[in-house]
């Protein structure tokens, strides 16, 4: 249902006047007149303008991606807010747009990362995410996605991982 929807919106509507808050209203509205609120998900979008370097972000339940800024060495959030698609007809969410200097770095994630716990029970969280980021940063995307990824699984030891650990990560270069 969630690809159907999305492929209708790439056939009905110009590249040009695309954005991330359409994607997910067309995913929630299939969901929600199929399922009748019977199936839900979380769901997020983004929208990438590269010879600008802007970013629309839209979200559905999913954490905040984080962007690395490699010319200062720090973190931020990319701060969007909604529910989860499928709950109801109406979907309303935040949308957010940055721009991206050349060299940013986009970590976007599952929440199973942040969840991901020690053996005290203390969370990852966006602590960890972020000083793993700051320590790893200046790597090339592949290998910041792996060491964040042996960071996390360090983090959480020998104790079952118990959600799903996805992480993308990628550098914009215009």
């Amino acid at each position: 249902m969630p690809t159907s929807a999305f492929a209708a919106v790439l056939r009905t509507h110009h590249p040009d006047h695309v954005d991330a808050q359409l994607f997910l209203r067309a995913i929630n509205d299939t969901l929600f007149h199929v399922g009748h609120g019977e199936y839900q998900m979380s769901c997020a979008m983004m929208v990438f303008d590269v010879p600008l370097g802007e970013l629309q972000f839209a979200n559905g339940g999913l954490p905040f991606p984080c962007v690395f800024s490699r010319s200062t060495g720090q973190t931020s959030s990319v701060a969007s807010r909604g529910p989860l698609l499928g709950k109801g007809s109406q979907f309303d969410c935040t949308e957010t747009k940055v721009v991206l200097k050349p060299g940013d770095v986009l970590i976007w994630y599952s929440d199973g990362l942040l969840e991901t716990r020690d053996a005290a029970g203390t969370q990852y969280g966006w602590k960890g995410l972020s000083a793993s980021a700051q320590r790893n940063g200046q790597l090339p995307a592949d290998q910041l996605c792996a060491a964040l990824m042996a960071d996390v699984r360090n983090y959480g030891g020998n104790g079952a991982q118990e959600d799903d650990l996805t992480v993308v990560v990628a550098e914009y270069v215009p």
